[in-house]
C-alpha cells in the first residue's frame, strides 16, 4: 500500500516540473533568434501563455513590412482587446498598420493576393509543425522524467 502515495508524490513533481512557458522563452530569443522569438509567442498565445503580452511582443517582431501587415493588425487588436487600458501609442500604431494594410490591398492584383494567401497558410502551416515538434519534445521529456522515477523506486524497494 506504500507504492500508491509514492508514485502520486512522483507524478505530482513530474507535473510541477513540466511548467514551461513559451512566452519566457520568446522573451529570451527576441535580440539572438527574432524567429525563433516569434514562433515561441505565437506558441504562447495558442497555450493562453501570457496571451496579451505575447501579442504585444509579436507585433514588435511583425515590424512594418508590408507581407506582415495583416499579422501585425491581428496582434494589436488582439492586445487592445485583452489589454483596453493600453496607451495611446498604441492605438495609434494599430491605426497605421490599418492604413498600411489597406493601401497595400488596394494596389496590389488578385494574384498577389493568393499568393499571399498561400504564403500564409504555409507560414501558418510551418508554425503548426513547430508546436507539434514542441509538443513531443516536451512528451519525450515527461517520460524520461517517469521511467527515471520509476526506475528510482524500483531500487529503493
Amino acid at each position: 500500500m506504500s507504492r500508491f502515495p509514492c508514485l502520486f508524490v512522483v507524478l505530482l513533481m513530474v507535473g510541477c516540473a513540466r511548467e514551461y512557458s513559451h512566452y519566457q522563452r520568446g522573451m529570451e530569443l527576441v535580440e539572438e533568434d527574432p524567429a525563433a522569438a516569434q514562433a515561441e509567442f505565437l506558441m504562447a498565445i495558442a497555450k493562453k501563455d501570457h496571451t496579451a503580452e505575447a501579442h504585444y511582443q509579436a507585433a514588435i517582431l511583425c515590424g512594418n513590412a508590408p507581407e506582415n501587415a495583416v499579422q501585425l493588425v491581428w496582434h494589436l487588436q488582439s492586445y487592445l482587446a485583452l489589454s483596453p487600458q493600453a496607451d495611446q501609442n498604441v492605438k495609434q500604431w494599430l491605426l497605421n498598420a490599418r492604413n498600411a494594410c489597406l493601401a497595400t490591398l488596394s494596389t496590389e492584383s488578385v494574384v498577389d493576393l493568393k499568393t499571399q494567401d498561400i504564403q500564409l497558410r504555409l507560414r501558418l502551416l510551418e508554425e503548426h509543425a513547430l508546436r507539434q515538434k514542441q509538443w513531443l519534445t516536451d512528451l519525450r521529456r515527461e517520460n524520461e522524467e517517469l521511467r527515471r522515477h520509476l526506475g528510482d523506486m524500483r531500487q529503493e524497494q
